[in-house]
């Protein structure tokens, strides 16, 4: 008996700065094969820079239209909104109202009550409601000292991890 071994050469790494052992592989390389996150020509991912505005908007705008494809009006307006600013790396508070909001349109029914409370989002804070039903659902996660911490930014790995479960 004899067993060749062939290498598969078809499967090419995502992103030449993301191994495959990183925890955040598997949501990267399923928005990939989605298509909601664009390997671009450099394939560099540089997740551990702070995500944009405009790409969050961006992978935002493609879950809709992946998941509900006839929510283009929605999807541009994300996209729109993102864009005098779109360089600027975005918030914890700010991406949890954007992903909350298209989770809400994709959700239709009853949403889950809020079942986390923290210190530094009082009830009648802007993002709140965002912040309570992305906790709520597993998506988001505060602090183990009871904070959110809303003013922090996102790296693009953890940014990649909130799209992918929400997917």
């Amino acid at each position: 008996l004899v067993f060749l071994l062939v290498k598969d050469s078809s499967r090419t790494k995502l992103f030449d700065d993301v191994p495959e052992s990183h925890w955040s592989y598997t949501y990267v390389e399923n928005l990939v094969n989605a298509g909601i996150i664009v390997v671009p020509a450099d394939k560099m991912f540089y997740g551990e820079h702070d995500i944009t505005r405009a790409d969050m908007a961006q992978w935002t705008a493609n879950l809709l239209l992946k998941l509900s494809p006839e929510s283009t009006a929605d999807a541009k307006r994300i996209t729109d909104e993102a864009a005098p600013d779109g360089g600027k790396a975005i918030d914890r508070y700010e991406i949890a109202v954007m992903v909350a909001d298209v989770y809400k349109k994709l959700h239709k029914g009853d949403l889950p009550a809020a079942t986390k409370n923290f210190k530094d989002v009082p009830a009648d804070h802007w993002a709140s409601e965002s912040v309570n039903l992305l906790t709520a659902e597993d998506f988001m996660e505060g602090y183990s000292n009871g904070t959110f911490r809303g003013e922090r930014t996102m790296t693009r790995y953890e940014a990649a991890g909130l799209i992918g479960k929400v997917y």
